[in-house]
């Protein structure tokens, strides 16, 4: 088959193109080549900006991938532009286009959908308004392609060569050893590694299965997430779980200065149904290989050089010495 993939040299782009070139497909990148430039140089290169340069798209496709889209107005131009060259749409889009403020856990692809009744004049894609652009590029793309559309909504994603810092913290928190600022052991988390949405990326394409799925792994406990690593790991630790109570006299931020975790009150956010993917063949590999080969890729890695900016180490320090004073 022949794929083009908008974007693919970030995080899950790059894995969803090793995906398709390991099933022996035929790969075009459409990007500025500003990132990772170095990759893939033995594939065709469409050197463009998905915002000026879509006219430089010539050719035909048997499925169009697309990792980086979130901007509504854009998405209904790419696939305006792409309709006539195009057969099928993969657009990978977010469970935040959930009503976060619903009760429901467990959340599945009937979940009420976050307000989308917001000021296009002013909207912020990226910041508060993630969650309904996310939505309204679905949106987009059903209202102007012709062809099958496919959207995936994944939760948090994980694994190698992870721009973020949010699950890298906690493996490189544990290597570094010593007593580790924890939130509740019991509390829920939610992650899906980018490999394994890579791989079900091209078994849609080649059965070209159309719809909407959420694409989560299965829910699990902090402590039980933690404890697995320090086992793989290796280093001595010693996790100071910690009330809910304590972090937020203290004023700790969850999600991005306590990365996975999320407050009780919040925790629908990480409890997302994704039965109906696995229905039609999508798979998670083991949680080992995932804190294995995100550790691997971390020993030539700094933290500082990924986005969001997670608990520091003198941060972490001052809370744990408040923690041992309040306790004597």
């Amino acid at each position: 088959m022949k794929i083009l993939i908008l974007g693919g040299r970030q995080f899950l782009g790059r894995h969803v193109v090793d995906s398709f070139l390991k099933a022996g497909h035929e790969v075009t990148l459409f990007n500025r080549a500003q990132t990772n430039s170095h990759l893939f140089s033995h594939i065709p290169n469409i050197i463009g900006d998905r915002y000026q340069d879509l006219s430089k798209i010539e050719g035909q496709w048997d499925v169009v991938i697309d990792p980086s889209g979130y901007d509504p107005k854009n998405l209904a131009k790419v696939a305006a532009a792409l309709s006539a060259k195009v057969s099928h749409y993969i657009f990978i889009s977010s469970v935040s286009v959930y009503d976060s403020n619903n009760s429901v856990k467990n959340r599945d692809e009937k979940t009420p959908i976050v307000n989308t009744e917001i000021d296009s004049s002013s909207w912020q894609p990226m910041g508060k308004d993630y969650g309904a652009c996310k939505f309204l590029s679905e949106r987009a793309v059903d209202q102007h392609f012709n062809g099958t559309v496919t959207h995936l909504r994944p939760g948090l994603i994980v694994g190698p060569f992870d721009s973020t810092a949010r699950f890298p913290y906690w493996i490189n928190r544990i290597m570094r050893g010593g007593d580790i600022l924890s939130p509740p052991a019991e509390s829920i988390i939610q992650f899906v590694d980018a490999r394994d949405i890579a791989d079900w990326v091209v078994e849609i394409a080649e059965k070209k299965i159309a719809g909407i799925f959420n694409v989560s792994g299965r829910t699990q406990t902090l402590g039980d997430f933690l404890n697995k690593a320090q086992k793989l790991i290796g280093s001595p630790v010693h996790f100071k779980f910690v009330t809910e109570k304590f972090l937020k006299a203290n004023d700790v931020g969850c999600w991005i200065e306590l990365p996975l975790w999320v407050y009780q009150e919040m925790d629908t956010f990480v409890q997302t149904n994704s039965d109906l993917a696995h229905s039609l063949g999508f798979k998670c590999r083991p949680i080992e290989e995932t804190i294995t080969d995100t550790a691997k890729w971390l020993q030539n890695i700094e933290l500082s050089s990924l986005k969001y900016t997670p608990m520091s180490i003198e941060r972490e320090a001052d809370l744990l010495k408040k923690l041992d004073s309040s306790q004597t």
